[in-house]
């Protein structure tokens, strides 16, 4: 029987993840969950998780060592979520994603290590092999980070390397397209542009709004982690693709046709630092180990919305707070002075 830990459990795609353990791994008899619960996290997304008896959670941050030695050495498997995630964000401040996503992903190794945990997910991000516009990034292509979260990720896969090469930790990669769905925090472009139509305020869009994403529902993304949690070949990195592209500002016009607000909301601002206009990449070894995803873009986009009309509850509190007032505005000036170099 196994128990699992998976790290960044409050957030959006741990949640969903812890979500999907409890339902779906008949093997599992415990689940805990670690988040230390910062601007991101958020319990309620762990309601349902928590009516269960197999479920715990631990609010604790992944950089603590002493943490990680403690939770590790109950667990079998580790899913490793648990990250600093907004490229504007790292911008403004660096220093906390070098902390939190190379030290925080050093630490739960090494308790790893110590403890000889089984399985390690560790959850990358396809940012990793910089700008894609044309050619897609096959899993053994280099990498090119060119934004400071991407860059904290690239060296956590590099100590993830480093930990399976000396010391034969068992570590699988993800490296997923854009997760869209419930309970995703509005700084994030879906729930940022949908939680402004909501309020009939303007949808900011970088640049002309040209930039492609490659869009995927939270639970889609989530069948390819569990897959390759179990059956993933260590040391092993799978891009996780859907196959649906969209350019941001047809994304855009999609939340506002569809809650009926006008596209005249729509507000083209200064681009992003260092902005990425893609990351195509190959989906073949994830569709090798039999995954494929279940929704459409269509699908998954309509979902997302429907949520977020329904939850109002969930996500004002966060448009309103202090901290995401302060971020709206200070990334503001960062496009703004980069604009003017």
């Amino acid at each position: 029987m196994t128990h699992i830990l998976i790290t960044g459990a409050a957030g959006f795609i741990g949640s969903s993840f812890v979500d999907l353990t409890l339902a779906e791994r008949e093997d599992v008899t415990r689940v805990t969950g670690i988040d230390k619960l910062g601007y991101a996290g958020d319990v309620r997304n762990l309601e349902a998780a928590l009516r269960d008896d197999r479920f715990r959670f631990v609010e604790g941050d992944v950089s603590d060592e002493g943490l990680a030695y403690s939770l590790t050495a109950e667990a079998h498997e580790v899913a490793h979520f648990a990250a600093e995630s907004m490229v504007d964000r790292s911008v403004l401040n660096p220093r906390v994603f070098l902390e939190s996503n190379i030290l925080g992903t050093g630490a739960m190794l090494e308790g790893a290590r110590q403890n000889g945990v089984r399985r390690f997910l560790h959850i990358s991000t396809p940012e990793v092999y910089g700008q894609r516009v044309s050619e897609a990034a096959d899993e053994r292509d280099s990498f090119l980070p060119r934004n400071i979260y991407a860059g904290s990720k690239a060296a956590a896969e590099m100590i993830a390397s480093a930990y399976f090469h000396s010391f034969q930790i068992p570590v699988v990669i993800t490296r997923g397209a854009v997760a869209i769905g419930p309970r995703q925090h509005p700084e994030k472009v879906a729930p940022r542009w949908i939680t402004a139509a909501l309020s009939n305020e303007p949808l900011p869009i970088y640049g002309d709004g040209s930039a492609i994403r490659e869009l995927i529902h939270v639970e889609d993304l989530n069948r390819a982690n569990a897959l390759v949690l179990r059956k993933g070949e260590p040391y092993t990195a799978y891009n996780v693709v859907s196959g649906s592209e969209m350019s941001m500002r047809d994304l855009a016009y999609f939340v506002l046709d569809y809650v009926g607000r006008p596209r005249s909301l729509v507000e083209f601002t200064a681009d992003r630092v260092a902005h990425d206009y893609n990351y195509k990449m190959d989906g073949a070894r994830i569709r090798a180990l039999g995954w494929e995803p279940r929704r459409s873009i269509e699908e998954a986009l309509r979902e997302t919305i429907d949520w977020y009309c329904a939850n109002e509850d969930w996500w004002r509190p966060k448009v309103e707070s202090e901290d995401f007032r302060s971020y709206v505005a200070n990334s503001l000036k960062v496009r703004t002075a980069s604009a003017k170099v």
